[in-house]
């Protein structure tokens, strides 16, 4: 049986005092654009089989992706 992914996320920018930035639901194809304008290079996201494709393609565009079993808002933490 073949692996199935999503084809849509939410992503959400949060400052470090976890004040929401922005929130959008994004194509998978998306996310990594839609981080271009945000000046960072440390992304968290949630674990979930929708999560590879969105891994490769900010892994390519150079950014260090950490991968949390946990909520969202204890990505903030870290």
């Amino acid at each position: 049986m073949p692996i199935r992914y999503k084809h849509s996320v939410y992503a959400t920018v949060m400052s470090c005092g976890r004040e929401v930035i922005e929130r959008r639901k994004l194509s998978t194809d998306e996310v990594a654009g839609f981080l271009d304008r945000y000046p960072i290079d440390k992304v968290a996201i949630e674990s979930s089989t929708s999560i590879v494709p969105v891994y490769r393609a900010l892994r390519g565009k150079g950014y260090t992706v950490l991968v949390q079993a946990r909520p969202y808002v204890a990505i903030a933490d870290l």
